[in-house]
């Protein structure tokens, strides 16, 4: 991972985890999995060491 504070990655996944958390009551099931895993790897990307 990127050499980031602890602190920061923290505060990012929370953020992205209480939007997937909202959105599991608008999507279907489907619809849902497909977001989770495209909201994963976009996070990831960001955060990988390159």
């Amino acid at each position: 991972m990127r050499d980031e504070k602890i602190d920061r990655y923290i505060n990012s996944f929370y953020c992205l985890a209480d939007g997937l958390f909202i959105q599991r009551f608008y999507y279907d099931q489907e619809r849902y999995s497909t977001k989770i895993k495209d909201a994963w790897n976009i996070f990831w990307l960001g955060i990988k060491k390159e």
